[in-house]
């Protein structure tokens, strides 16, 4: 059974690109804060997930 690829984000690429071309500096700041955003509402709420599951084991 093979796993399938993984492919990055076009977010991150993008703020790569336009970081290292010199262009806005804006965009590139917009696009990490939103890519953060994204990061961090998915840990929560796998964090959230695992609390749930074991509180719900205990009962």
């Amino acid at each position: 059974m093979t796993s399938p690829s993984v492919s990055k984000p076009p977010t991150s690429t993008f703020s790569i690109r336009t970081a290292e071309g010199g262009q806005d500096c804006k965009a590139v700041v917009t696009q990490l804060a939103t890519t953060n955003s994204a990061i961090q509402r998915a840990g929560f709420t796998s964090i959230s997930a695992a609390m749930r599951e074991c509180v719900s084991d205990d009962e």
